[in-house]
């Protein structure tokens, strides 16, 4: 069994990503020391920007060394900076955050399908058009690179992304059904790989 730490930012219930990494089969601990020999890291969807690269820095050594999914502006924490704060990002990933478009409503809440634009390993099993529930405001503007799939809001946002040992939604997998289940269950086996 894969033992998985989450980071808590201190800004809203991480219950229910730790039950659902739970049911994907791993051992989970939450707030883990730096260096606490975990197989991978989580970086929930709750917190701005600035926080969220706050919390991270006393475990940005151990990222290099784990797999590390990051949800909604954990996701983003990947880029270089992002228009909701002042902090740097972690600059693994190129590219920034962004407002999403001004015609589109924000926060962008609800249900909403994925296109896949390439293989990755968090998309095995999920298929093009599952449905994936989202809530937020900013949303990655990247140079395709890393992105294995979109969701149509006005402009392409990058749903799921994957570079190195970086993975990240842009949505909650814990919200979004058999798709998250199965994207977390991809992301577990990634980490007892």
């Amino acid at each position: 069994m894969s033992r998985l730490a989450i980071i808590n930012y201190g800004a809203g219930n991480i219950y229910a990503l730790r039950r659902s990494l739970e049911w994907a089969g791993a051992d989970v601990t939450v707030d883990p020391a730096p260096g606490d020999g975990c197989a991978g890291l989580v970086l929930p969807g709750v917190g701005n920007f600035d926080q969220v690269m706050s919390e991270l820095e006393p475990y940005r050594r151990m990222m290099e060394s784990v797999p590390v999914l990051g949800i909604c502006v954990g996701m983003q924490a990947f880029y270089g900076s992002s228009q909701e704060g002042r902090s740097p990002g972690l600059g693994v990933m190129r590219g920034a955050v962004v407002r999403l478009p001004a015609s589109k409503k924000s926060p962008h809440m609800g249900w909403n399908t994925i296109s896949v634009r390439r293989p990755g390993r968090l998309l095995e099993g999920v298929a093009g058009g599952s449905w994936v529930y989202y809530t937020h405001s900013y949303m990655a503007e990247s140079d395709g690179g890393p992105v294995t799939a979109v969701s149509e809001y006005g402009v392409d946002v990058p749903a799921v992304v994957e570079q190195g040992n970086y993975y990240g939604t842009q949505f909650h997998p814990e919200k979004s059904g058999a798709a998250g289940r199965r994207i977390l269950e991809n992301f577990v086996g990634v980490c007892g790989r």
